[in-house]
């Protein structure tokens, strides 16, 4: 079953799986309850929120630091 997340993942986002995460976007993590989206900053953590989708995770972590002028990469969601 993880081949084939993996495979749909490869096809919908053009790259694999980081080595050593639970998720390919920075700043989100499985849980039992679904997607963690977090981002550190300064020494403060910050919640995002967990999501049921991965990508509602990663678009989370975009959009806050976007919103916040936040000097961290964006994940790059899409081929």
């Amino acid at each position: 079953m993880e081949d084939v997340i993996n495979k749909i993942r490869f096809a919908l986002l053009g790259r694999p799986k980081k080595i050593n995460s639970s998720s390919i976007f920075r700043g989100v993590s499985k849980t039992k309850n679904g997607w963690d989206s977090r981002i550190k900053y300064k020494g403060e953590l910050y919640l995002l929120g967990c999501f049921k989708l991965e990508i509602d995770a990663a678009n989370a972590y975009n959009n806050f630091v976007i919103d916040n002028n936040f000097p961290h990469p964006l994940n790059e969601i899409g081929a």
